[in-house]
């Protein structure tokens, strides 16, 4: 087996069956290209058999402003794939331009894996469960919940939410995730924004990404209101429609009224941290 660099986006159609299979869906070839054109990004690697057949690859992306990658890593085998995880480690670890830590999600299916990790230097830092939403009951729609609007004055509320709760939101990204329907918000009498949702913009299954609710206004029911309006307002368009999301298993206050709400524990995953530099 051989690892060579990522370094044209002719190597992703090289790669493409094994894409596909690590997202268990026929991927669009052109998003992956255009892309790896755009950003053009360092240690990204593939590798090969002796026949020059695709075994695995691994490749990261960034998340949010952290100094930190999200590692993604697919193989044929497990071999392949502890080869690749050790090769990204040691050529990111060697190079003095690269100070991004490292991240490896790590399902319950595959903890068998955390060995490989801990050999690297990986760390396990945060353990989150995935939750499922499948009821289908109907509740009438409230007016204090609808989706938000791409005014200056919703926006700079909206930013405000999540300043004081879950860091920044990208003002960059913030129309095209109104555009898209993918941000509900919840207000108060004084119809101010007090609490945001953002989903997913999948047509039939959508995450709920990140709930906040300003703190001075917590403890007055508007999170479960949120969030039961936010699916029932996307239940309008699709009423088949499915919801998960992820929290911190040590969030008991969150976990405690996602599963009053009808979400029920379905799967959990924990992410792996290997530092920048030494």
């Amino acid at each position: 087996m051989y690892c060579y660099p990522i370094n044209a986006p002719q190597t992703l159609v090289l790669l493409e069956p094994l894409l596909s299979q690590s997202y268990g869906e026929a991927i669009i070839l052109k998003d992956e290209t255009d892309y790896f054109e755009a950003t053009n990004p360092p240690h990204w690697y593939y590798a090969l058999d002796a026949n020059g057949t695709a075994l695995g690859f691994v490749r990261h992306f960034p998340i949010g402003e952290k100094a930190m990658v999200q590692l993604e890593c697919f193989a044929v085998d497990q071999a392949t794939w502890s080869a690749l995880l050790k090769h990204v480690v040691q050529q990111t670890s060697t190079d003095a331009s690269f100070d991004f830590a490292l991240r490896y999600c790590l399902t319950e299916w595959a903890m068998e894996s955390a060995a490989v990790l801990e050999t690297l230097g990986f760390n396990p830092q945060t353990t989150y469960l995935q939750l499922d939403y499948t009821p289908t009951q109907t509740l009438a729609l409230s007016p204090q919940v609808r989706l938000a609007q791409n005014t200056p004055t919703e926006l700079a509320q909206i930013q405000q939410v999540f300043a004081q709760t879950l860091g920044s939101i990208s003002a960059k990204r913030l129309p095209q995730q109104i555009e898209e329907a993918q941000l509900t918000i919840v207000l108060n009498e004084a119809q101010q924004v007090v609490g945001c949702c953002l989903s997913s913009a999948h047509e039939t299954t959508r995450e709920l990404i990140q709930l906040a609710v300003l703190p001075q206004e917590q403890g007055k029911g508007y999170g479960r209101l949120l969030l039961e309006q936010t699916m029932q307002l996307h239940r309008a368009t699709y009423p088949e429609m499915t919801f998960w999301l992820r929290v911190r298993a040590d969030n008991i206050p969150a976990l405690g009224l996602y599963q009053r709400v009808g979400f029920a524990q379905t799967a959990s995953e924990t992410w792996w941290v290997h530092p920048a530099k030494q």
